[in-house]
């Protein structure tokens, strides 16, 4: 029996020791399960997040390429940032400036039609093939001679629209032209028109490498000491300004401003005298052509001007429309206009002096007269003015002697 009670005390002992090992394993295949499931549930998920990360990025490629074969601003090299021509984004700043000329550019100031304030616009210099590319072919603009073509970079910049509704302003031209000696600016509207409302023209370089000239080389050609000078008002300036110049020929002013047949010559019907004087600006000269507003010295007026015989008169030229008269002139002074001039084809050494009585101051004055043939002397007051009625003196009796022209 006591045998029998220790067996039967022993059995409770094994029966949980198996229990538990079997709960132990399996937990442990259950673990291994667990595990091998999650792994395989990380790996496709990473998968499948891969996948559609490529599949996104190839859609937004494909999007970029199919929307725009000009775009990729962030590609864009250093290269780019110079003024060479390129492929390139419609309305970027690099685009806008891409082909320009180098320090060329223009401004103007000009009156809308639609408005009553003046706006001032902007653009940089382009060869008229940069233009055209800049427009397109379906432009259909067309060369302007002897201009200068200009893009308008703020608009540009923008899209190519205008600015009205807010700071800055906006406005002008998308493309405009300024004549050889920027005195007129021009917009395109199936033709070259003339903005008569410009004013403020301001060219830099026009297209020349160099900004600046010798004077000497200014000065070639030039008709030695013989210059001349006037104060006129800018039309739509508040002040004057005195412009200034050296005489040239006429043949040697058109090779100088390079303007060829399209420079002519001062009309006899336009002019107060048959005879003219033509005068180069050399301070515009020396500074490669254009005008100076924005520093000291102040250089404006006309690059090349005319002077009639008497230095009353002054006419500058507008290139399509021909020579105009300076009607606010003033204060003209011509020093010499070739003071031989006034010697040539006299009688040498032959003069003579009076005096009378002058009606108009009721003073006696004296006059001094160098003699000249009556043909000669007609010639001279041809060249004076056309306001005159000369005839010859008959011919006095031998014992009085001959009359004596004089000038």
């Amino acid at each position: 029996m006591a045998h029998k009670q220790s067996y039967e005390i022993s059995m409770p002992d094994v029966a949980p020791s198996m229990a538990v090992s079997t709960k132990s394993l399996v937990d442990k295949e259950s673990k291994k399960k667990f595990s091998i499931e999650f792994w395989w549930k990380i790996t496709i998920t990473l998968a499948v997040i891969i996948i559609a990360g490529f599949m996104i990025y190839k859609a937004v490629e494909d999007n970029n390429k199919n929307s725009s074969t000009k775009t990729n601003l962030s590609s864009v090299s250093n290269e780019q940032k110079t003024n060479t021509d390129e492929e390139s984004t419609e309305g970027s700043i690099l685009d806008c400036r891409a082909g320009s000329i180098v320090d060329s550019q223009a401004t103007f100031t000009y009156q809308p039609y639609n408005s009553d304030k003046l706006y001032t616009t902007q653009g940089l210099e382009f060869s008229f093939e940069g233009i055209k590319k800049k427009l397109g072919d379906d432009s259909g603009i067309t060369e302007l001679p002897g201009a200068h073509y200009y893009y308008n970079i703020p608009r540009c910049e923008i899209g190519g629209k205008v600015q009205l509704d807010k700071e800055p302003i906006i406005r002008g031209p998308i493309v405009f032209a300024v004549d050889e000696q920027c005195t007129k600016a021009h917009y395109f509207s199936k033709g070259w028109k003339e903005y008569s409302s410009a004013r403020n023209i301001n060219c830099s370089a026009h297209g020349k490498e160099v900004t600046s000239v010798e004077e000497s080389e200014c000065l070639e050609g030039s008709i030695r000491n013989s210059n001349s000078s006037f104060v006129y008002l800018p039309h739509g300036a508040s002040k004057t300004y005195r412009a200034s110049g050296v005489e040239f020929s006429f043949e040697m002013i058109a090779k100088k401003i390079k303007l060829g047949s399209r420079l002519t010559k001062l009309d006899k019907l336009i002019a107060s005298t048959s005879k003219v004087h033509y005068y180069y600006n050399i301070p515009r000269c020396k500074i490669g052509g254009g005008i100076q507003l924005y520093k000291e010295p102040i250089i404006r007026g006309p690059l090349i001007f005319a002077v009639d015989e008497q230095c009353s008169k002054t006419y500058y030229f507008n290139e399509g429309k021909g020579w105009r008269q300076y009607i606010s002139a003033r204060d003209i002074t011509c020093l010499s206009h070739g003071k031989t001039r006034c010697f040539k084809d006299s009688l040498e050494d032959s003069y003579s002096t009076f005096s009378y009585v002058s009606s108009s101051i009721s003073k006696r004055v004296n006059a001094t007269g160098i003699q000249y043939n009556f043909t000669k002397l007609v010639e001279k007051l041809e060249h004076l003015t056309t306001d005159f009625n000369l005839t010859k003196i008959p011919e006095l009796p031998s014992s009085q002697g001959k009359g004596t022209m004089y000038k």
